[in-house]
């Protein structure tokens, strides 16, 4: 009798065994199939030299947010160019210029739900004659990480592209956080723009694009790019410098002070607040950033003497 039990036990394991690698073949055969796709507005610019005209906002964080989303497009596709072979993208530039341009770039005060909106002007057979984006003050507050996500997303829409429904895409059509370009957004610039290899101006003939299973997903530009972080105590006594980070791109900083710093003539700083330039960033002395650009935290203080 203890040998049947015994042998009907293994028998289930064997079974459970059995059923647990028919589960990991069919995790690994969903994941091997796994595809990104793309919806594209099927029209294009006729010109490869793409001018862009930034409105100043008179805000210099958030204007800066969109020369850096300008920068990150112009790397991106010249990194996918050489990466996948694709040398005619490499033609493809986009220049700030402050006179009239394809695209105009401008923050306005609300935009109701929208964080950033793009209306295309176009012609019948396809060209793109004129771009207008503008970004939600109100969306993005002062927020560069934010505003720079905001400004990629729409120049990817006034280069042509639409949303995708990958939750992990700059072109997903909400936020998800800081974003780059990714393969599959720079696979379908080369469908889209796939006339400047043919010679003559045709728009594409797809209304949406599926990234080869020959090309890896994965965000672009893929060097890290280096930022230098200053964190600074400041009162009425002075500045002074308490500790400079320098990381990766992207990365979430924690820093952390004191709130009371006690002296030995009995004089005591109380923390007030950090601040970024004259802006309050949070009264807590655990301060948490997205390190995107170079950047100066103070923390503030207030002086306190014995008497």
């Amino acid at each position: 009798m203890d040998g049947r039990i015994i042998m009907k036990h293994r028998r289930e394991i064997i079974h459970l065994s059995m059923t647990i690698f028919i589960i990991l073949v069919l995790i690994q055969t969903v994941s091997a199939e796994q595809s990104y796709s793309i919806d594209i507005i099927g029209v294009a610019f006729d010109h490869y030299q793409i001018t862009l005209k930034i409105i100043p906002s008179g805000v210099e964080v958030l204007d800066k947010a969109v020369k850096d989303a300008i920068s990150i497009w112009n790397s991106a596709l010249k990194e996918f160019a050489s990466l996948y072979g694709y040398d005619y993208l490499l033609k493809i530039q986009l220049k700030i210029v402050n006179e009239t341009s394809d695209i105009s770039v401008r923050y306005v005060d609300d935009l109701g739900k929208a964080c950033g909106d793009a209306t295309l002007n176009y012609m019948l057979d396809g060209r793109i004659q004129k771009v207008e984006i503008e970004i939600s003050r109100k969306c993005v507050d002062l927020d560069h990480s934010l505003a720079l996500t905001v400004a990629e997303h729409e120049i990817g829409h006034a280069l042509g592209l639409g949303h995708t429904e990958y939750e992990e895409d700059l072109m997903y059509s909400r936020l998800k956080g800081f974003r780059k370009p990714s393969t599959l957004d720079l696979y379908a610039l080369s469908v889209i723009y796939e006339w400047i290899k043919d010679g003559e101006f045709h728009p594409p003939d797809v209304t949406e694009v599926e990234l080869p299973k020959s090309i890896t997903f994965a965000y672009l530009p893929m060097q890290e790019e280096k930022v230098t972080i200053k964190f600074w105590m400041k009162s009425e006594l002075g500045a002074h410098l308490l500790t400079e980070i320098v990381t990766n791109k992207g990365q979430v900083i924690n820093y952390r002070v004191d709130e009371i710093k006690e002296y030995h003539n009995e004089t005591r700083f109380v923390f007030k607040g950090w601040y970024h330039g004259n802006e309050l960033v949070t009264p807590n002395p655990v301060i948490s950033i997205n390190a995107t650009s170079d950047a100066d935290y103070y923390a503030y203080y207030d002086v306190e003497y014995h008497v």
